[in-house]
């Protein structure tokens, strides 16, 4: 059975997701008021998912390649870990939407596949 698709799914969604953090991080680091007083949280925060943001695009692009698995698991983990934290802001101000929980469902799922597919890339 032909399962080439689960690591091409893998790294698409870690690409779109990395990208996604590193545009709402950098949205919060222009946006940030100067004087307020927990700037400095709201600035460490948005570093830390723009590093995740980098490394779910790295891994993803190792995921869409299949090569080097180890660096594909670490793009689809930092990748769910950076849909977690852009979903958090979205709870919050819209109480209890559905659509943080389906964001969070789409980072599990990046990990599966990513597990699931770890043969195809030893064969490469």
């Amino acid at each position: 059975m032909n399962k080439s698709w689960m690591p091409v799914a893998a790294g698409i969604i870690d690409i779109l997701s990395g990208a996604s953090s590193i545009i709402i991080s950098g949205y919060t680091i222009v946006n940030l008021p100067l004087g307020a007083a927990n700037a400095e949280t709201f600035f460490l925060g948005a570093v830390l998912v723009f590093i995740a943001g980098v490394l779910a695009i790295v891994g993803g692009v190792y995921a869409f390649r299949m090569k080097k698995w180890y660096f594909a698991l670490t793009g689809a983990i930092t990748a769910s870990v950076a849909l977690v934290l852009i979903s958090l802001p979205l709870s919050w101000e819209y109480g209890g939407n559905l659509a943080p929980f389906l964001i969070v469902i789409l980072g599990i799922a990046t990990i599966i596949l990513t597990v699931l597919a770890r043969k195809q890339f030893e064969r490469r």
